[in-house]
């Protein structure tokens, strides 16, 4: 028989209570380090809001006051409109009506504009040659496709070609073109040099 060896144990020893302090010291600095993370990021969230309001509210204060030297700035005069209360009770009627007359006067010189350019079109339009058909001895292309509509010519169709450059369009698509523009829509060249 093989003689068995005693293990004895050894009676468990009471915790160090240096240990366990050391334990509570750093369980308490983590809980303070981690409030002052907390702490830390709530001052960062609020310093962010902070300029952000005070980003936005600098372009809203540049934007208004853009916005009033344009609404203030008469386009007539050249000059910044004063407005400042007179002693006169029917300055402001007097006002009113000054600003109406120099609108009118805009409009009017807005509608003369208009009318002389529709009559430069016309003009222009009667300076073109008379239309041409289309596979006539006229007409000698390379085109075959209208570039306004993107459709064929076939014969006999109505066009109208250009004598400086030699583009051809069907009569319809270039009176609507030139309606818009004086120019050939494929070239640019001016339909008064044509």
């Amino acid at each position: 028989m093989v003689p068995q060896a005693s293990v004895q144990l050894l009676p468990s020893l009471p915790p160090d209570p240096l240990s366990s302090f050391h334990s509570f010291v750093a369980a308490l600095l983590t809980i303070i380090l981690f409030i002052i993370i907390i702490i830390l990021f709530i001052i960062f969230i609020l310093m962010s809001l902070f300029y952000f309001i005070l980003i936005v509210t600098i372009i809203t204060c540049e934007f208004l006051s853009w916005f009033n030297e344009r609404r203030d700035h008469d386009l007539e005069e050249g000059e910044r409109t004063i407005h400042q209360p007179e002693d006169n009770p029917h300055s402001s009627h007097q006002a009113g009506a000054r600003s109406n007359l120099r609108i009118w006067a805009s409009l009017d010189r807005i509608v003369e504009d208009i009318e002389a350019r529709k009559r430069q079109n016309q003009q222009a339009l009667e300076k073109l040659p008379s239309p041409v058909y289309y596979g006539s001895k006229e007409v000698a292309s390379a085109y075959i496709v209208c570039v306004i509509c993107l459709e064929e010519f076939e014969n006999g169709q109505s066009c109208q070609v250009f004598s400086q450059c030699n583009h051809i369009f069907h009569s319809n698509c270039i009176g609507r073109w030139l309606k818009r523009r004086l120019t050939c829509p494929i070239c640019r060249v001016s339909v008064s040099d044509v």
